[in-house]
């Protein structure tokens, strides 16, 4: 879904970007672009009446996603109870606080499982890993490497760092 301001900062509603096939790279750019009021939702479909569809909404710190059925919603365990609204044009998108992703990459691994097998079991299984928590050893500066277990669903290409000569 697209929108738009007019003069006044309403929203104006565009027509949606539909997108048949997309790449992986189509889909991982329009979840990086994603943001609360212009582009607040995006539906990744196996079928063009959306009967099997993951629907992802917010952006750009702060995502819910969930099946477009209903029948599951990411949770995190630890999150609050409070209702927060992701989608600040037109009616919004309402959801608890433990539903909040706050990971861009957590956002990318459930879209990139769901891409990848149109599966929501398999995105269930990706909500529901979690990374070990980062340890260091007694006087050692350096982290423990990450175990395959630990690593994520996938690479993203090399970006130089900003400031970076190269």
């Amino acid at each position: 879904m697209r929108y738009d301001r007019n003069a006044s900062g309403d929203p104006v509603r565009l027509p949606p970007e539909i997108v048949v096939r997309p790449s992986w790279e189509q889909v991982q750019a329009a979840i990086r672009r994603m943001e609360n009021f212009c582009y607040p939702i995006l539906t990744i479909a196996t079928d063009p009446e959306q009967q099997h569809a993951l629907f992802i909404v917010g952006g750009p710190r702060r995502f819910a996603v969930a099946d477009l059925t209903g029948t599951w919603q990411y949770e995190r365990p630890d999150g609050g109870k409070d209702e927060v609204r992701l989608w600040a044009s037109d009616q919004g998108y309402y959801c608890r606080e433990r539903n909040l992703i706050h990971s861009r990459r957590k956002v990318l691994d459930l879209a990139r499982a769901f891409f990848e097998t149109g599966d929501l079991a398999r995105v269930i299984e990706v909500a529901a890993f979690q990374e070990q928590p980062k340890r260091r050893t007694s006087g050692a500066t350096s982290q423990t490497p990450r175990t395959r277990a630990a690593a994520t669903l996938f690479d993203l290409p090399n970006q130089p760092e900003r400031g970076s000569s190269r």
